[in-house]
């Protein structure tokens, strides 16, 4: 038997079998469908349209005349709504005085400005005024207090009240130019201090004593002691501080007596001031063609309280040299020349042969620079690094003075 085979052109001459029925579409159920198409528009035609014979064969969706590829029949919805566009008119501008010309922005911007410079004038004008009259007010408290007068008034060169305290704040430009305000400049004056206890001899100071007096009237008469406490610290520096002390022993003296001439033992420590920051040992002998002095300014013996505030300052304001490393040994560490508070303000030293020990540096914690001139080795500046225990020299080759 040969094959046989059908095209779609020819489907509707094949013979009808049981599975063409269940490749169609079942129908709705036409009753339900009018039911609710009645209840929700009656007037609408629910009536399907015609299958399409086109293909002449089953189809799984019906044919409408609702085709995409076809849409001659509606209208153009893009060419409406250009049209509706066109026919709107441009939107305008809210504010001309900005968004207009160059010359009307110009003239906006002149009228804000005239505008802020006339509000901000006003109030200056007005704080000007009362700031004025508050110092005024403040002038004629003084002076009424210093008077022991009435009610603060503010007099004109008449002597004729202008503002009294019951007034306004408000003072005019007229009385302003006409009231003459005096100049009260401000004294500054130093706290009073404390008188000691104890004198220099360590003996106690009673309130009734006549050095414990003396203390009070130097504050109150003393144009000096009434300077503040950092203006009189820099007159200090000036007279106490920039100088050179060297520190040497002598053991035996040359004294001439009746044209003999006798060797005298001595035995004592003497001080030379130098008037500078210099080097005193130099070519290994000290140098006096400079001005020297045996003894400091004598300012720390004017009164009790200048010798208090003015005690340590030669000691930190100044550069102590000694004429050897054994003679610095001896009045520091063994014999203790100075005392512990003295000792502390120590901040330069120089030397001729040796560098301090580490133990004797203990004994200035203060200390900062060290200098030994005659050493081949070790000569130059040392500085100091570390605290306490651990404290040592550097060399310092930077460092020129």
């Amino acid at each position: 038997m040969s094959k046989r085979t059908y095209s779609r052109r020819n489907m509707s001459m094949m013979p009808e079998t049981q599975n063409d029925a269940n490749r169609k579409r079942p129908k709705p159920n036409t009753h339900a469908s009018t039911s609710i198409s009645s209840q929700l528009s009656p007037t609408v035609n629910t009536k399907m349209p015609p299958k399409s014979s086109k293909h002449r064969g089953p189809v799984s969706i019906p044919a409408d005349e609702m085709d995409l590829d076809d849409d001659s029949s509606q209208p153009n919805k893009l060419a409406g709504a250009l049209n509706t566009m066109k026919n709107k008119s441009v939107m305008q501008p809210t504010n001309r005085s900005i968004y207009g010309s160059r010359e009307g922005f110009d003239s906006y911007m002149q009228q804000h400005n005239s505008e802020n410079k006339s509000t901000n004038g006003a109030a200056n004008k007005s704080r000007l005024r009362k700031n004025s009259f508050d110092r005024m007010q403040d002038s004629t408290d003084d002076d009424r207090k210093q008077a022991g007068g009435g009610p603060s008034t503010i007099k004109s060169r008449n002597s004729q009240p202008i503002v009294t305290d019951d007034e306004s704040l408000e003072v005019s430009q007229e009385s302003a130019k006409v009231s003459k305000i005096t100049y009260i400049p401000k004294t500054y004056k130093a706290t009073k201090s404390v008188p000691p206890r104890r004198n220099v001899q360590g003996q106690r100071i009673a309130a009734e004593s006549k050095e414990h007096e003396l203390w009070n009237d130097n504050q109150e008469n003393s144009r000096f002691l009434r300077l503040p406490k950092d203006v009189r610290n820099q007159i200090y520096d000036l007279a106490f501080g920039g100088d050179t002390i060297v520190i040497n022993y002598t053991n035996y003296e040359t004294v001439e007596d009746n044209e003999e001439v006798k060797i005298v033992p001595r035995f004592k420590y003497h001080c030379s001031v130098f008037d500078k920051l210099i080097n005193p040992f130099r070519l290994g002998k000290l140098d006096f063609s400079r001005s020297v002095s045996r003894n400091f300014t004598q300012l720390a013996g004017v009164s009790r309280q200048i010798y208090h505030e003015t005690k340590n300052f030669p000691y930190s304001f100044n550069q102590w040299a000694f004429e050897s490393h054994f003679i610095m040994f001896n009045f520091l560490a063994l014999e203790k020349r100075l005392s512990r508070a003295q000792r502390m303000q120590i901040r330069r030293i120089l030397l001729p042969n040796q560098l301090p020990h580490e133990n004797l540096l203990q004994h200035m914690p203060a200390l900062e620079k060290v200098y030994v001139l005659q050493d081949i080795y070790s000569r130059g500046w040392y500085k100091v690094v570390g605290e306490g225990k651990n404290v040592k020299l550097v060399k310092d080759s930077s460092y020129r003075g």
